[in-house]
């Protein structure tokens, strides 16, 4: 476990964690690699990442992460392996993604905003696996909003402003109604599963 931790311009990692391991109320900035990183079935939460050479955040496989924020780093604010949890977490300008997960992840209320800031055709959230539920995002201005390759996901309740596009989306994926209120005014018809963009 590691509680209160700081890892400032190591020519590595910043905090590297194992297996098994929670990470709290951490802060890493200017690292030559990773800012945080875990091996699997761990938790990080309370914790930021700031202006590293590679990802903000790299998740091993079933793992948690909440309340977390990355910003200016060379690679994803959040890079996710495979059935991780993620929610409540800012990603802000970084050079790549946002938030990149591959198979199984929930990503839930999270704000991605200004990301693709290395002109890569990155987006807030980037989805290139399968079985993956994008639910209740915020993702503004970035080339993409939320971009998911692949069919067998389901993506409810975002909204997405500034992208362009704001949503790409597999045709084959489940998602909600795509709705536009970029010209203002009232809500159309209510559906409960839909995604915004204005």
């Amino acid at each position: 476990t590691a509680t209160r931790c700081v890892a400032r311009f190591n020519d590595g990692f910043g905090i590297r964690g194992g297996s098994n391991v929670v990470i709290a109320e951490c802060a890493a900035r200017g690292n030559g690699a990773v800012g945080i990183s875990t091996v699997g079935n761990s938790v990080v939460v309370n914790s930021v990442s700031e202006s590293h050479s590679q990802a903000g955040f790299a998740i091993g496989q079933g793992s948690v992460v909440r309340n977390c924020a990355a910003r200016l780093s060379d690679g994803d604010g959040f890079f996710l392996n495979t059935s991780v949890h993620i929610e409540g977490c800012v990603a802000l300008n970084n050079d790549r993604h946002g938030i990149a997960a591959s198979n199984g992840a929930t990503i839930i209320n999270n704000i991605c905003s200004f990301n693709n800031e290395g002109n890569v055709n990155g987006a807030g959230i980037s989805v290139t696996g399968t079985a993956n539920r994008i639910d209740s995002n915020t993702t503004n201005d970035q080339q993409f909003g939320i971009l998911v390759l692949n069919e067998d996901n389901l993506i409810i309740r975002n909204s997405a402003h500034g992208n362009f596009p704001n949503y790409s989306i597999d045709p084959d994926a489940t998602f909600g109604k795509i709705i536009s209120t970029c010209l203002g005014g009232q809500i159309p018809t209510p559906d409960p599963w839909a995604n915004f963009e204005y």
